[in-house]
């Protein structure tokens, strides 16, 4: 029986209730949910045509989700928030150990949120309503034959 007030990981077939000693900002290491190590995937845009289309109008925001497509994927061992943090001194290559151009996106996915940052060249901007969703159905097709 559900109580009023109290926390529950609603991962799996049960409720757990969250014990006193367990965090109330961030969930527990034993939640089914958390993935360790975090899942990353590296977003560009889907093909030439959108690319050209997008510098064309000279737009400084960034393109919709339908505009994009998963160029990799991968797992790093940082948080969403520490990869924002530590890429105000490192770049974001470094830190997820990938080849990362300016203008692109960089989805995090701890198991429970996923979260994105845009590449600028003024550093890394916090996207919290770009549609992930939309991006993952398209498919990638290199701009050039190096990729």
């Amino acid at each position: 029986m559900l109580q009023f007030g109290q926390q529950y990981c609603t991962a799996g077939k049960k409720y757990r209730m969250f014990k006193k000693k367990d965090p109330k900002i961030y969930p527990p290491n034993w939640c089914p949910k958390l993935k360790k190590p975090c899942e990353f995937r590296v977003y560009d845009f889907k093909d030439a045509n959108t690319w050209y289309l997008h510098t064309l109008l000279k737009r400084k925001s960034p393109p919709d989700g339908y505009q994009y497509a998963v160029r990799l994927s991968g797992t790093v061992n940082l948080t969403p928030s520490a990869f924002f943090s530590m890429s105000k001194r490192k770049g974001a290559s470094e830190l997820l150990g990938v080849m990362v151009k300016i203008g692109e996106i960089v989805e995090i996915d701890d198991g429970l949120t996923s979260n994105c940052f845009y590449l600028t060249l003024n550093g890394v901007k916090y996207l919290p309503y770009w549609d992930t969703a939309r991006a993952r159905k398209n498919e990638y097709a290199c701009k050039n034959s190096d990729n």
